[in-house]
């Protein structure tokens, strides 16, 4: 039976309220059991997301659900990430900056992409379907335990394993880290390095752009990923 595990990362000691009753919310209406744990007060993020990674790995649960403290979301959306048939797949919500809403998610053109949105299940375009992308944000990130397995092989990545007393069993992974690229001179975050490392071994990210999202900062920033294509 589904398990749904809420992994939520608070940079400071406090969580938004919006964001804790659309959390409490989502997590009633899936109907199934769920858990809800957190990293707070860690200024090293991909050890945070790591050791939740962890966390879930040697939980009963099924899916992992990455929440950052400070998004908040329309209700309908945990539900809607939690239908998908895949393994990895995200919301995007705009980043903490002025003017029009801007994105941080890799492979998605708002121009081009927009109408390439399928099912899938077929493969087939889809009106309100997903989109097959590059990587993106751990704000609003669902992970099952078919990802984990798949990126814990031994052929994958199951040998990048550290030593982290504050997670069951005592053993974490590196697989949220910062990405640089010596030939391009480029660097990346954590969360987009995941996904990278997530489709080199065969694997699939998919954004749902229809999905509508709050930023809390000094103001709230709030956006649709899929609406700037309309």
């Amino acid at each position: 039976s589904r398990h749904v595990l809420f992994a939520v990362v608070s940079y400071s000691t406090q969580v938004e309220w919006d964001m804790t009753m659309a959390l409490h919310a989502g997590a009633h209406s899936l109907g199934c059991r769920s858990s809800i744990i957190c990293a707070k007060g860690m200024a090293d993020l991909p050890r945070a997301r790591n050791g939740l990674f962890a966390t879930f790995v040697a939980s009963g649960a099924t899916d992992m659900l990455c929440v950052d403290a400070d998004v908040g979301w329309a209700p309908g959306s945990v539900e809607r990430i939690m239908s998908h048939p895949v393994d990895l797949v995200f919301g995007a919500y705009p980043r903490k900056a002025d003017g029009p809403p801007s994105y941080s998610v890799r492979g998605f053109s708002e121009r081009a992409e927009k109408m390439r949105c399928v099912d899938p299940a077929t493969g087939k375009e889809a009106q309100g379907g997903l989109i097959q992308v590059q990587g993106g944000p751990a704000g609003f990130l669902r992970i099952t335990k078919q990802c984990a397995e798949a990126m814990l092989r031994a052929d994958a990545y199951g040998n990048r394993w550290y030593s982290d007393d504050a997670v069951p069993g005592g053993k974490a992974w590196q697989l949220f880290e910062f990405g640089y690229s010596e030939e391009e001179h480029l660097s990346w975050s954590e969360d987009i390095e995941f996904c990278r490392k997530y489709t080199a071994i065969g694997g699939k990210v998919w954004l749902d752009p229809w999905l509508t999202f709050e930023h809390y900062g000094k103001k709230v920033y709030r956006g649709c990923i899929g609406s700037t294509s309309l």
